[in-house]
């Protein structure tokens, strides 16, 4: 068999070498065309069944099936809380995802939540509500869930379904600082456990999510050692606080990152598990005893603001790969995430996309859907190798927050983001609806509206006194009438004074640079002037014409198409940029030649569709290719379309 898809593959690439066709993933991975059983001689995942021993292939017990579709809301209000919330379920989410933290550090995204400025009573009424609903509900309290957990025990009900987590490493990492001081991190945890006892298994979640190094620039493999990392630091910190390890086991929530790459991010969290029994059976619990809780969410540094509607494509392919990947809970991003707005269509087509995937094509019925690919298989088992070093890598720093304080981690992610922006640039990594396959007008969201300004208004300067943070949170005077979630937040802080502070994480989004570009060319008065000069006629002519129209669209502008005599034939104020396209052994006999008519016709900025070459005599300013820097490019368009006006010659 093997033979005959060789000899197929030798006929289709009709001379080119099947290695010609090896590619590199983010990691360093030499990715082949074609993978076969011997690929995968020393793996032993393929002797288990699904649920059966490596986790890879999933937790006994456990399928596809069963994941959690999970909506993310980030309210306004109290009313918007109760209101999302009962959308989302009538929609079909299993939970939802209520984030109340505070996000100061970092730029972009929906912003602050507005949860924020309500008193903590009157939250803890909203939430009864969502509970009457029957409609569970993971609240996203930071460092710090003690001020919820005190208003949940002050209104009385036993709040079945809802899940208060404590992330000790987001607030480190997203805004440089810590929520608390490591003393009161121990007496939280301590408090929050020993609160969840006799309540349901979820009440309290101990949350490691590597959203904030993913947006930083963070690889798959990376990813996998930070997860481990983030397990390790919290299970450290778990034993400082003498708390109960075997309750703690239970309540770990991995949040990760779902990015573009199908094949790699279905791998990713099949390693994850895999890793995951590897540090329970180091730490001496068994490697399959404890199964592990994974969320995922659609990277927000694949969102875009222009064209939104191709946002509904990467959902769809993020919750897929989630799904296959064996994900517990999935969080579908909606296509106006980076609006810094809202809009119900795009809440609803986001929770629509998780029913059909299970529902209608029914992904859930097959446990570990990927196992048994080759190239799946490898790449596993590849990425988890690769993420294990990072997790010693890691570690060997000091860990995590050390690696965060030190500024070691940011230093990692920067590296590895230079390349992916650089990619960006020259469209080798394309940007669908952006870099690749522009429109010049995009259809907005119907019922879209930008953010109220109040998210963005800091709540009124109200101080908890220093008694009701210390008392225990089942004291029903630890919470105050008029006590906000952030009065609890910079009451708690004032305890971290001391600690070391250091620097938050960068977030990112890929097509950032090249909006700033289109929002630049959409503020001048008239747009950049841009010939596609075509030299002649064939197919390599109009290839390389589409591919410029293509390059320029990205401004949001069309280029105007003419022949080489019309170019010749124009009036006296020529073009911001005439573009050559020739065929190549046109180019090499007249390059000099098209050059000085271009010049001629007065355009003030020259440029030869064709991959650099030299040139006798008078050259192009500049070659534009597939290769090349596409931004840099439209940087030096806009540069002569900005002078242009500010010298008056238009």
């Amino acid at each position: 068999m093997e033979a005959r898809w060789r000899a197929q593959i030798a006929k289709e690439l009709r001379g080119r070498t099947l290695e010609s066709l090896v590619g590199q993933s983010e990691d360093g991975l030499d990715i082949h065309p074609l993978y076969v059983g011997r690929d995968l001689e020393q793996l032993d995942c393929l002797d288990s069944l699904p649920g059966v021993g490596l986790n890879a292939r999933g937790f006994e017990g456990r399928s596809g099936g069963e994941w959690r579709n999970c909506p993310e809301i980030a309210p306004d209000g109290l009313d918007q809380l109760v209101d999302m919330a009962t959308e989302a379920g009538a929609l079909g989410a299993d939970a939802v995802w209520c984030r109340c933290v505070s996000t100061e550090g970092g730029r972009g995204g929906r912003g602050l939540s507005g949860l924020r400025r309500w008193p903590l009573r009157a939250l803890a009424s909203s939430l009864a509500k969502v509970v009457e609903a029957k409609l569970p509900v993971i609240v996203e309290t930071g460092a710090v869930a003690s001020p919820i957990a005190a208003a949940l025990e002050q209104h009385g009900g036993a709040f079945p379904g809802v899940s208060l987590t404590i992330d000790m490493f987001g607030d480190r990492a997203s805004r440089g600082v810590a929520g608390a001081s490591a003393a009161l991190i121990d007496e939280e945890l301590r408090a929050c456990l020993s609160w969840s006892r006799g309540r349901a298994t979820e009440s309290v979640r101990l949350l490691c999510a590597t959203q904030p190094f993913h947006d930083a620039g963070a690889t798959p493999a990376q990813e996998l050692g930070i997860a481990l990392s983030l397990v390790v630091g919290t299970m450290r910190r778990v034993e400082e606080a003498g708390a109960d390890f075997e309750q703690v086991l239970d309540s770990l929530l991995l949040r990760v990152a779902i990015g573009r790459d199908l094949f790699t991010e279905i791998a990713k969290l099949r390693a994850l598990r895999s890793l995951w029994s590897q540090v329970m059976g180091a730490c001496g619990f068994g490697t399959v005893h404890h199964c592990v809780e994974i969320a995922a969410k659609g990277a927000w540094r694949d969102r875009t603001k222009v064209d939104p509607w191709v946002n509904l494509l990467r959902g769809t392919t993020e919750t897929f790969a989630a799904s296959v990947g064996g994900a517990s809970m999935i969080t579908t991003v909606p296509m106006h995430e980076a609006l810094a707005g809202d809009s119900a269509l795009a809440r609803r087509l986001a929770t629509n996309t998780q029913v059909v995937l299970r529902r209608e094509s029914q992904l859930g019925q097959v446990m570990d859907m990927g196992g048994g690919s080759y190239y799946i298989e490898w790449l596993t088992n590849s990425l988890a190798l690769e993420g294990w070093k990072w997790f010693r890598k890691i570690e060997a720093t000091g860990g995590l927050e050390a690696a965060l304080r030190t500024k070691v981690m940011h230093a990692w992610l920067e590296e590895e983001s230079a390349q992916r922006r650089a990619a960006v640039a020259r469209r080798t990594q394309p940007i669908v609806g952006v870099s690749d396959f522009p429109t010049t007008t995009t259809t907005p969201l119907p019922d879209y509206r930008v953010a109220s300004p109040s998210r963005r208004r800091s709540s009124a300067n109200q101080v908890i006194p220093r008694w009701s943070r210390n008392r225990p949170i089942t004291s029903r005077a630890s919470v105050l009438e008029d006590a906000t979630l952030e009065n609890a937040w910079d009451a708690l802080a004032e305890s971290a004074v001391g600690e070391p502070a250091g620097v938050p994480l960068p977030r990112e989004r890929l097509s950032e640079p090249f909006e700033a570009l289109r929002a630049q060319a959409g503020r001048l008065p008239t747009p950049p002037h841009i010939l596609v000069v075509h030299v002649g006629s064939g197919g390599m002519v109009q290839a390389r014409a589409d591919f410029v129209a293509n390059v320029v669209k990205i401004l949001g502008v069309d280029a105007t198409h003419c022949s080489l005599e019309d170019l010749q034939g124009r009036p006296e104020v020529g073009p911001a940029a005439a573009v050559l396209c020739a065929a190549d052994d046109v180019l090499e006999e007249r390059i000099a030649e098209l050059v000085s008519s271009a010049r001629a016709a007065r355009a003030r900025r020259v440029v030869v569709a064709a991959p650099p070459r030299p040139v006798s005599g008078d050259g192009p300013d500049e070659f534009l290719y597939q290769g090349a820097d596409i931004r840099a490019f439209l940087e030096s368009l806009l540069a002569v379309s900005v002078t242009d006006l500010e010298g008056g010659s238009r």
